[in-house]
């Protein structure tokens, strides 16, 4: 795993015309296993955008890589019938 330096947090946030939100704490083998997967599939996902000259603050999406981002759903209960609360 690697992480940005100040230095670069300063050059992503120009680049992107936005702050970038860091993760500062370790993390477990299985969330940089599943970050790495998801990275691959962002970049899947954006390198021809960028190969055909769109800049990366106009990405018709955002990558936010951080567990504290708030997702819109909620987990299913099966045997409820119903999403669950929380």
């Amino acid at each position: 795993m690697w992480a940005l330096t100040r230095p670069g947090e300063a050059l992503a946030a120009e680049v992107l015309g936005r702050e970038a939100r860091v993760e500062r704490r370790d993390v477990s083998e299985p969330f940089r296993e599943h970050w790495a997967v998801l990275t691959n599939l962002f970049v899947g996902l954006v390198a021809p955008l960028l190969a055909r000259g769109v800049r990366a603050r106009a990405l018709p999406l955002v990558w936010d890589p951080s567990e504290s981002t708030d997702l819109p759903w909620r987990e299913y209960d099966a045997e409820a019938g119903r999403c669950g609360s929380g």
